[in-house]
């Protein structure tokens, strides 16, 4: 059966079998193309990326746990000496410390200028004499008579430190500290002092929070406590120093920044640490090529080997001919502040 299509559709019929079919876009040459340079018109606006909403910061809040404190450090030290030198070649007292090796004078006894003989008799050792002020809440007699018995040795040390250093030094510390319910030292502070030796004034702080003491009565009470020094009749010995010490000291010195690193990393362990450190050099020429503890045992072997290898390599001044080894004293404390209420 043959169908009959009107003029008009069979027009439109003819018209869409008869159109093309549309092509295929041609591809990619394969060939490499050189990229346009990107310039400046290409890229974002800066004000357009910063305008753009930032994504949310950490939080800046401050923690609730305070930063550690950084502790003042005091450091003393004395001239070097031979290592090799014996503790009976000393010097007496009042002689200044010079850089230069010179024989002692032999010299009748003499009373020490602005000292006169009295029926007490002969004093060889500094005198130490430690008062204890009005406590409430503890026994003043019984705290007074613990810390005369076992504070004389460490206070004396301190003193004698002080001594080697400046033969006429004499005075008075007075500490203040709070007695905890075990009966230690704590918040130990100096209130005051005369004496001029800051490294003698803070290690009596540190030994006195080193002592055992009786238990307060009531409370935590304030006790108040004056340490008074005074130079004995027989000379405080120190070793005779080396040649050009002096300049040898100089050159040391330069290195306490680092001792002072040192030390405070001792301090992050150990709050009461401190006191004597002897360094056993040994000197080539101008060269450090070993350093070393002595035998002073200082209380944090970590502080003792960092202050030692800190001194190794370091460039010095000459004082002998070949290779000889010295000791270098040094004595660090830290400085406690009085306690401010908040």
């Amino acid at each position: 059966m043959k169908l009959r299509l009107s003029p008009l559709v069979a027009s439109l019929f003819v018209a869409c079998t008869s159109s093309p079919a549309p092509k295929a876009p041609s591809p990619t040459p394969s060939s490499p193309v050189a990229s346009a340079p990107v310039t400046s018109a290409a890229l974002p606006e800066p004000s357009a990326v910063l305008s753009s909403e930032p994504p949310p910061l950490p939080s800046t809040a401050p923690s609730s746990t305070p930063l550690p404190t950084r502790l003042v450090v005091s450091i003393a030290d004395e001239l070097p000496f031979l290592a090799t030198a014996s503790r009976n070649q000393r010097r007496v007292h009042g002689a200044p410390q010079s850089g230069t090796q010179t024989a002692p004078k032999t010299t009748k006894k003499a009373p020490k200028p602005g000292r006169t003989r009295t029926s007490r008799g002969n004093h060889p050792d500094p005198g130490v004499i430690v008062d204890i002020g009005t406590v409430s809440g503890a026994s003043q007699a019984e705290l007074q008579k613990q810390l005369r018995a076992r504070g004389y040795t460490p206070f004396r040390a301190c003193y004698e430190e002080g001594l080697r250093r400046n033969q006429q030094l004499t005075g008075r510390v007075s500490v203040e500290f709070t007695l905890g319910a075990e009966g230690t030292a704590q918040n130990a502070f100096k209130a005051s002092s005369t004496l001029a030796d800051e490294s003698v004034n803070q290690c009596v702080v540190r030994e006195t929070t080193l002592i055992a003491l009786p238990r307060p009565q009531t409370g935590t009470p304030t006790v108040p406590m004056q340490v008074t020094f005074a130079v004995g009749d027989a000379p405080v010995r120190v070793p005779r120093p080396v040649n050009h010490a002096d300049k040898l000291r100089e050159t040391l010195r330069t290195k306490w920044a680092a001792v002072e690193a040192c030390y405070q990393t001792g301090l992050e362990r150990r709050k009461n640490l401190g006191g004597r450190l002897e360094l056993r050099l040994r000197l080539k020429g101008t060269d450090i090529v070993e350093a070393n503890e002595a035998d002073t045992h200082f209380a944090d072997a970590d502080v003792s080997r960092c202050v030692a290898t800190s001194y190794r390599s370091l460039k010095v001044a000459k004082v002998a001919k070949g290779e000889i080894s010295v000791i270098y004293p040094l004595h660090l404390e830290t400085i406690a502040l009085r306690p401010t209420s908040q």
